[in-house]
């Protein structure tokens, strides 16, 4: 295989994370042992370009959704959002996305799982926009039910959060769906910061500062919940 076939399998590849994730999931103990072996990590780095030191993303047996659909109960609590189920809590790291449905009823919220699609942001990195455009379109407007109902969106992941406010909304040719992206995505401490300062959230809460990354580094001061 060339070097350049080589480049575009990979970039093919990523692109389509989110394609290979539903793929794998439901196979998910195959699947990760398969990642783990010597052979594996023999080929993913010399088509991929991936180190044969480091291991891929293990699936989970059960993604998010099926999770959410199974043990999610109602708490009666008046106040909606939201929350974007983004292909890696959807189906590599699930706990992070029960620990933000956590977090955000005993913030006092109803919390909608929007499992949609994926924000394309593996797309528009590795340069397929054409297809980034027309998917991210479709996710746009499975979104725009939530928003209509007055939720937010809130979003665990920096780089889908980026991606869905960012990099979409210019791709998007419908500019009200557009901008109902801009203004109602947002990273899910931006979220709680703005109800904590407008008065919405139950509990006590303190400030502690963390380091977030994504495509770079930055300092933020996000909440450290603390529900009575």
């Amino acid at each position: 295989m060339t070097k350049a076939r080589s480049l575009y399998v990979k970039k093919a590849i990523n692109a389509n994370v989110d394609m290979v994730s539903k793929i794998a999931g439901w196979k998910a103990p195959f699947v990760n042992f398969v990642q783990g072996t010597s052979i594996f990590k023999y080929l993913a780095e010399k088509i991929l370009k991936v180190d044969r030191r480091r291991t891929l993303p293990s699936y989970t047996t059960e993604t998010l959704e099926s999770w959410y659909k199974k043990h999610y109960k109602s708490q009666g609590n008046t106040q909606k959002v939201a929350l974007f189920a983004d292909t890696y809590i959807n189906y590599h790291e699930p706990q992070v996305g029960k620990a933000a449905l956590k977090l955000l009823t005993d913030c006092g919220y109803e919390v909608i799982l929007a499992s949609v699609g994926c924000c394309q942001r593996p797309r528009i990195s590795n340069g397929f926009l054409k297809e980034a455009k027309a998917e991210g379109t479709d996710v746009a407007e499975k979104l725009l039910p939530y928003i209509k109902e007055g939720m937010k969106i809130v979003v665990c992941e920096p780089a889908c959060t980026s991606a869905l406010i960012d990099d979409l909304p210019d791709l998007i040719e419908d500019i009200n769906l557009s901008n109902a992206l801009k203004s109602n995505v947002m990273a899910i401490d931006v979220f709680l910061a703005n109800a904590l300062a407008s008065g919405q959230l139950k509990g006590k809460f303190v400030a502690k500062l963390t380091i977030s990354y994504c495509m770079d580094i930055v300092i933020k001061r996000r909440l450290s919940v603390l529900v009575a």
